[in-house]
């Protein structure tokens, strides 16, 4: 189980056709993730993109286990490792 104390941050994207790829990656490899959405398009604190215009901008983290990180970087950065929407916290 995911909890706020033993996740890790894997990838904040604007791209929703990035972050199905990597959903996708995930959950073929087995690892167990969370995906938060967050609207920035100052319209209100949604957090889900449903029915949100195509002009919205919504911000995407994936979160997963520590212990998952780096095998959930490699499956990740497999997918396209030069996109700049590519970012872990430390």
């Amino acid at each position: 189980m995911l909890t706020l104390f033993n996740r890790a941050e894997l990838l904040v994207t604007c791209d929703m056709i990035r972050l199905a790829r990597v959903r996708e990656a995930l959950a073929a490899a087995d690892i167990d993730y969370i995906c938060r959405a967050k609207d920035l398009s100052g319209r209100g604190g949604h957090t889900s993109s449903f029915g949100v215009g195509p002009g919205a901008r919504v911000e995407y983290k994936v979160y997963v286990k520590r212990t998952d990180l780096e095998r959930a970087d490699r499956k990740s950065t497999r997918l396209n490792s030069s996109h700049p929407s590519r970012s872990r916290m430390p």
